[in-house]
């Protein structure tokens, strides 16, 4: 296979270390460049016309949440002759070469070159295609990847890092911890690293520098202090109560000395293992735990991260407790809180008072927009009616045996929805002095970065994770870059979906949904 470009030509020094990054992608991947890229010979040179680049992120009330200590510039332009099949590159960072080199392989670039390449040909002119600047319009966008469900290996995580850096995307949220299995090592408690499912720190080493030759930022997330059944199998000292009657009201006791020290471990190895400035300390769905106990349990795991000089990220549940988190992940909006009469209908009957108890701590995140702007703090959105990628498509598939295999798939409490359903979403302003549905007036203004979701209680392969995440992990994408849904809605899209659809088969994610929404003539 030849991985070698046949020319390019650097400024200096600038950019070989993009150009490398991108090239190990594709031939991770099973491709050349050559393979993936629609040019012949490449340029890099470093931006410096102010016109050209841009050194920031155009944000409303300048509220940006950069995922590493500092603001990286992301921001790229690209010129094409589409004649001669060369491509010049401009950027300020090898972020940005990188940044540039994805959105060429994907097909951002060369559609409207292919268009002026007809153009030429007819009028036998030679003129380039110069794509505008393209900067992100969130710092943050992500993807949460739950891995202790389905136990995720570490070449299936790789992979999914890949597809992330395919389609711009600059943090993966890695959930860790939960009832189903603990997969992060914590200093003095070996036990938990003497599960099968427990990861190395050598293997997690080793993920954190493949996720920087990505340009992806790893945040992980410890969940606590609930969603620990899985850890008190392990060590049951560490239960609030002497025992619990369903896994869902299981939590940590924060009132021993042997808890604190628990929780001030969890703070190290979040800590060791975020590669930015930020990880996750969970405070999500905790039924039953006093209110005293659980501002306990925040304060201890955000004053070990801020010990260690990083920052913390909290569930939209976090921002009811007495503590205020860096950062919230807010995931449940008025038009997702589920009834008490679906839940007590969908928990065994033995059960039903448990149902009734989680949906009042459901019913409270119809305040919780007010309570994020009192906090002040900054908002990762990732609402579950468009952005949870754990749901059933409402069209089928092209492929039969893709129909046939979604009858396993999604998680059962949610309402199939369409493929195109992150088209109608929008965490900020409209500009117009409304907002998308859903999302309350004082809670846009605080939005900072967007985040889907794969929670994973249904996924048995890496097949699966394909056809969940995809297509829509790429709309969504395509929005978390733009910052305006409506680009992801021209005339274009469905050609748009083709050329993903081509270099995803190419590097290996052929398993993706063949939507009959997107992809109305591909088999």
């Amino acid at each position: 296979m030849n991985t070698q470009w046949l020319n390019v030509i650097y400024d200096a020094e600038f950019g070989q270390q993009g150009v490398r990054d991108f090239t190990e992608l594709c031939t991770g991947r099973g491709a050349s460049t050559e393979d993936v890229l629609p040019v012949k010979s490449l340029r890099i040179r470093h931006g410096d016309d102010a016109d050209v680049m841009n050194h920031g992120i155009d944000h409303p009330g300048g509220r940006v949440l950069a995922p590493g200590r500092e603001l990286i510039d992301e921001s790229h332009a690209t010129t094409i002759d589409p004649i001669r099949h060369q491509a010049d590159i401009q950027a300020q960072t090898e972020t940005g070469v990188f940044r540039a080199l994805c959105a060429l392989a994907r097909g951002a670039i060369t559609r409207e070159a292919q268009t002026k390449e007809a153009q030429t040909k007819e009028s036998q002119t030679k003129e380039a295609l110069t794509h505008p600047r393209s900067s992100p319009r969130y710092a943050w966008r992500s993807l949460s990847l739950d891995v202790s469900r389905y136990k995720a290996s570490i070449e299936e995580i790789e992979r999914v890092i890949d597809l992330l850096a395919l389609h711009g995307m600059s943090v993966l949220h890695l959930h860790l911890t939960d009832h189903q299995s603990w997969r992060i090592p914590v200093d003095g408690f070996d036990l938990l690293s003497q599960s099968p499912d427990c990861f190395t720190w050598k293997q997690l080493d080793g993920l954190k520098h493949y996720a920087r030759q990505r340009h992806i930022t790893l945040v992980p997330e410890i969940d606590l202090p609930g969603h620990c059944a899985a850890l008190l199998e392990r060590y049951p000292e560490l239960a609030g109560r002497p025992s619990f009657a369903h896994p869902f009201l299981s939590y940590v006791n924060v009132r021993t000395e042997e808890s604190r020290r628990f929780l001030s471990a969890c703070s190290r190895s979040l800590s060791r293992l975020a590669t930015g400035a930020y990880v996750h300390i969970g405070g999500d769905e905790v039924l039953g735990i006093p209110e005293t106990d659980f501002n306990e349990a925040m304060r201890l795991l955000q004053d070990g991260v801020h010990e260690r000089g990083l920052k913390t990220i909290a569930w939209q549940e976090g921002c009811r407790g007495k503590e205020t988190a860096d950062a919230y992940q807010f995931w449940m909006d008025e038009q997702d809180i589920p009834s008490e009469e679906s839940l007590v209908g969908a928990w065994p009957q033995q059960f039903s008072s448990i149902a009734r108890q989680a949906a009042a701590m459901y019913a409270l995140c119809r305040d919780d927009p007010r309570r994020l702007r009192a906090k002040g703090s900054m908002v990762i959105d990732s609402q579950q009616s468009f952005v949870y990628l754990d749901r059933k498509y409402a069209e089928q598939s092209q492929v039969p045996e893709q129909n046939e295999r979604m009858r396993t798939l999604g998680f059962p409490g949610y309402a199939p929805k369409n493929s195109t359903e992150p088209l109608g979403w929008s965490p900020i302003s409209d500009g117009h002095g409304g907002t998308a549905p859903g999302i309350d007036q004082s809670q846009a203004t605080l939005t900072a970065g967007v985040e889907a979701a794969l929670w994973t209680e249904t996924v048995r392969s890496t097949a699966d994770m394909d056809m969940l995440l995809l297509p829509r992990l790429a709309l969504i994408a395509d929005f978390a870059w733009t910052g305006n849904p409506r680009l992801t809605q021209d005339g274009a899209l469905l050609q748009r979906m083709r050329d993903y659809a081509k270099v995803w088969t190419l590097l290996g994610y052929d398993d993706f949904y063949r939507s009959s929404s997107l992809f109305p003539r591909l088999g």
